[in-house]
């Protein structure tokens, strides 16, 4: 998995609205500039704006801040779920 390029994707669609609306309208262009899985692309080409904070939110939550996975009983690719429970 490519978690360095998802967060920088993730955490600039949240400050960048003219990127965000970009991602969403014609993903292509953006991703192409990022090392990103087959996986991570197709995920990003269905991604709605309203679940976009939501992703940010269990990112956070999954990776310390020296991008290491934390440790427990999530899967890898966890964040992707569309909802967050505290």
């Amino acid at each position: 998995m490519s978690i360095d390029s998802v967060k920088k994707i993730v955490n600039r669609a949240i400050k960048d609205e003219a990127f965000k609306k970009k991602l969403l309208s014609s993903p292509e262009s953006i991703l192409k500039e990022y090392d990103l899985s087959d996986d991570e692309i197709s995920r990003f080409k269905n991604i709605k704006a309203e679940t976009i904070s939501c992703y940010k939110k269990n990112l956070d939550k999954r990776f310390v801040k020296d991008g290491s996975y934390t440790v427990g009983t999530q899967k890898e690719d966890d964040w992707w779920v569309e909802s967050v429970s505290d």
